[in-house]
């Protein structure tokens, strides 16, 4: 499992041992051991029968990755020396870098100079550590000059000069590959942004993706992929020089959209769409269409979807009866044949439902 996911681990009393006897008070306790013999200490709250750590509990406890824990649950009555113990086996995976590239998208000045900045990329099990960042740009020649690297600003940026790409009105995509920098870390992740270099002055903006505040008070950052039960809300700024264009937006086919009109009839600086007009699978494409007098640009984003996990052929959960012997009936459930489109890590959560109550 990742850390930047927490942890819950639940347990459920077989009803026999507690109902003889009458009503007592049962106590519980979470204990961790570490496979390598290293500190493993819980907070207060795994004083409970279920264990719920955030990610911040892990991180203050110093979980290592890519080590196993046997966390174990010991129970038993008040007053009573008489406990029983449950354990099972955790093991911390790195979760997914996550990249964020922000920049022009659509149509730009062919003269002007452009950044491409990757600085709200970041790795979800440690976000103060640092990443590597490398930039690159299709189609290739990108620029006229073969010799031509660009600006490094900073590493998690790069400046370009439009005028030294290869052709007018062709459009460029701009990557960038986010890589850990640890010892025995390979996990990579990318973003992308396109340009189309055109003559004259083309009103431009930017889209983004609204994904709400961090703790900070600053915009947080999004996660590569969206969630296709959500909304999606994203924000055009409109550069200073074109502020008062009028905007139109449009899906990847050309057809307008009607979420991003508001009251008044005006085409809004933003847009929600709805999760029942997003496609089955891949990305949701929108361009705005930014208009001028004699003149118009277009500023585009491209948000990839998680698709949901899928299990193509049954049985995709079954069960093996252990003992039928009431009331020692157990049974193991196993779930098998799913997979993620999207090459996800896929985690399970088990519970049960009974009379339409779930637990």
């Amino acid at each position: 499992m990742q850390p930047s996911r927490g942890l819950k681990l639940q347990s459920k009393l077989q009803v026999s041992s507690v109902c003889k006897g009458g009503a007592k008070q049962v106590n519980y306790l979470w204990t961790c051991a570490s496979a390598d013999g290293s500190t493993c200490t819980l907070p207060d709250a795994a004083a409970n029968q279920q264990l719920l750590l955030g990610a911040s509990d892990l991180a203050a406890a110093s979980f290592k990755l890519e080590t196993d824990y046997t966390f174990t649950l010991t129970a038993g009555f008040t007053g009573s020396a008489v406990t029983s113990t449950a354990s099972t086996v955790v093991r911390f995976a790195r979760s997914p870098l996550r990249a964020a590239l922000a920049g022009p998208s659509g149509d730009v000045p062919a003269t002007k100079n452009f950044t491409f900045d990757a600085s709200k990329s970041s790795d979800p099990d440690n976000p103060t550590t640092s990443l590597k960042y490398d930039f690159s740009c299709s189609p290739q020649p990108c620029f006229s000059d073969v010799t031509y690297t660009g600006v490094r600003p900073k590493q998690s940026s790069w400046m370009v000069d439009a005028s030294q790409l290869s052709a007018i009105n062709q459009p460029y995509t701009f990557t960038v590959t986010v890589s850990g920098t640890a010892a025995g870390d390979t996990r990579q992740a990318t973003a992308s942004l396109t340009i189309t270099p055109r003559p004259g002055n083309p009103p431009t903006g930017t889209i983004t993706r609204f994904c709400g505040y961090d703790a900070t008070g600053n915009l947080a950052a999004c996660l590569a992929k969206h969630n296709p039960t959500q909304d999606l809300l994203a924000i055009l700024r409109l550069d200073p020089d074109f502020r008062s264009a009028s905007v139109q937006w449009v899906n990847a086919g050309g057809q307008q959209l009607q979420e991003g009109v508001n009251a008044q009839g005006t085409p809004s600086t933003t847009l929600t769409v709805h999760p029942t007009a997003f496609p089955t699978a891949g990305a949701v494409i929108l361009q705005a269409v930014m208009r001028m007098p004699g003149v118009n640009g277009t500023a585009s984003i491209n948000v990839p979807l998680n698709n949901p996990p899928n299990c193509p052929q049954a049985p995709c959960f079954f069960t093996d009866i252990n003992s039928t012997v009431f009331p020692a009936y157990t049974f193991v459930g196993a779930a098998s044949g799913w997979s993620d489109a999207d090459g996800d890590v896929l985690t399970y959560e088990f519970g049960q439902v009974s009379g339409g109550t779930s637990a």
